[in-house]
């Protein structure tokens, strides 16, 4: 009997001494939860705080796409004005001056496509008659209204190789290298060659 409270004291004892190092244990849990759980608030805080970032980049990123595609359609848009513009100067997609000397000029060796040519001023293509003589036309009446003759007055500046004729009719000519220079009315557009051959004796002036 006495020795059954003996060890019912020792154990109540045990027990007693044992709940200081429980409650100490508690304790540290607790602490470690409270500062996971702040990490974990901080952790949820830097993703908000990243999360808006991202949206802010995500919204400048669509209006630079915005802009970068505004200002590709305008550089589109300049280059197809620019093109259908050089086209126009161009005439048929291939004509440029080879050659000339200073505006204003009445005729210059101009290119279209691969053929090198004379064209007067408004680059419509310049012919050479067969039947002439050196300085000498012998296109006149119903025939000058189909090869109209490039006049000149007596004060125009001509290119090297450049000369003013006397007509018939007491009108300037120009002429190249001594042949006299046509137009021909079935031309309409720079470029075109529509007199090249005719009866075999209308020719494209070349230089």
């Amino acid at each position: 009997m006495k020795k059954s409270v003996l060890g019912a004291a020792a154990v109540m004892a045990m027990v007693a001494g044992m709940g200081p190092v429980n409650a100490g244990s508690g304790g540290m849990m607790s602490n470690a939860g409270a500062a996971m759980a702040g990490q974990v608030d901080a952790a949820m805080g830097a993703g908000h705080d990243a999360s808006q970032q991202a949206g802010a980049m995500h919204e400048q990123a669509d209006a630079m796409h915005e802009n970068m595609h505004d200002q590709a359609g305008a550089l589109h848009g300049a280059m197809k004005d620019d093109a259908h513009e050089g086209m126009q100067r161009g005439a048929n997609h291939g004509w440029h001056e080879v050659a000339r000397v200073e505006a204003g000029l009445p005729a210059y060796t101009g290119k279209f496509r691969d053929r090198v040519y004379l064209m007067d001023a408004q680059k419509m293509t310049l012919y050479t008659f067969a039947k002439d003589g050196r300085d000498v036309s012998n296109c006149t009446g119903q025939c000058a209204s189909k090869w109209p003759p490039v006049l000149v007055s007596a004060n125009t500046r001509l290119p090297r190789g450049y000369s003013a004729i006397k007509r018939a009719d007491g009108r300037l000519q120009l002429a190249y290298h001594h042949k006299p220079l046509y137009r021909w009315v079935k031309d309409h557009r720079p470029g075109e060659m529509t007199g090249d051959g005719v009866k075999g004796l209308w020719q494209v002036a070349r230089p």
